[in-house]
């Protein structure tokens, strides 16, 4: 077994399912003590993930949290504290797509995207920077519809570009900093599982893979573990001189 993060404390955000559950599985597989959270934490998706750890004989624990509320920032850092005495890295993953028609599209879902993928972004990056450790990292999702217009993701699109925005300009707020913290983004492109069909629905999600096999040059769709083997060197020492980047995997459907 491989250890890039042997003995890091890593917190996943929106990590019951998807691409956050393969980020927390993969790091807890190569040496870091785990923190998962969403608002289904503590119910069947977050159990299964803590006992998928524990029976791998990783180190993990399973907060609920909203990461729009930053009293439930403040609470998930002071119990990963409490836990582990220290924490290295936070992947801000937790977000949703709404994707409809733009005249199907209302301002409150506007908002939502914008407050969930955007503003969990900024404020799980302002306090992992109060809190982390010298070295340390903060890794936000984004997603390749930051990079192309598509129907439907005219309020997920925007949402996701921001991140790109937001962490450049946070990766300069960090070096001024003398713990040599960093701030990266992954774009990924369409990951299948289970819980696309669950979203959209067999037929739609069918139709959408084939969409994107046909763009891929690689023809094929990425999954959790493609993003997961990424986070894991994004947050290992070998990557210390990667900061302010934002890496695309799909593919090469976008170039």
């Amino acid at each position: 077994m491989t250890s890039r993060v042997a003995g890091k404390s890593i917190i996943v955000t929106g990590s019951t399912w998807g691409i956050g559950r393969g980020c927390a599985l993969a790091l807890a597989g190569e040496g870091a003590r785990v923190v998962i959270t969403g608002p289904d934490a503590e119910d069947e998706p977050g159990r299964s993930a803590l006992a998928e750890i524990r029976s791998a004989g990783g180190e993990a624990i399973a907060l609920i949290q909203d990461v729009r509320e930053e009293a439930s920032w403040r609470h998930v850092l002071e119990r990963t504290q409490e836990a582990f005495g220290r924490i290295d890295a936070v992947i801000n993953n937790a977000g949703r797509a709404i994707l409809k028609p733009i005249e199907e599209m209302t301002l409150d879902d506007v908002r939502f995207e914008l407050t969930l993928n955007l503003e969990g972004c900024f404020l799980g990056t302002r306090f992992a920077l109060e809190r982390l450790n010298a070295g340390g990292v903060v890794l936000n999702m984004s997603s390749v519809a930051a990079l192309r217009g598509s129907v439907g993701s005219t309020a997920y699109g925007p949402s996701k570009a921001a991140i790109l925005a937001f962490t450049r300009a946070a990766a300069q707020e960090a070096i001024r900093d003398a713990r040599g913290i960093r701030v990266n983004a992954i774009l990924p492109g369409l990951i299948w599982g289970p819980t696309v069909v669950m979203k959209l629905g067999a037929e739609k999600a069918n139709a959408m893979r084939e969409q994107a096999i046909a763009r891929s040059p690689l023809k094929c769709v990425g999954d959790p573990a493609d993003i997961a083997h990424l986070a894991v060197f994004l947050c290992s020492d070998a990557a210390r001189g990667i900061n302010g980047a934002t890496l695309v995997v799909d593919g090469g459907a976008t170039i």
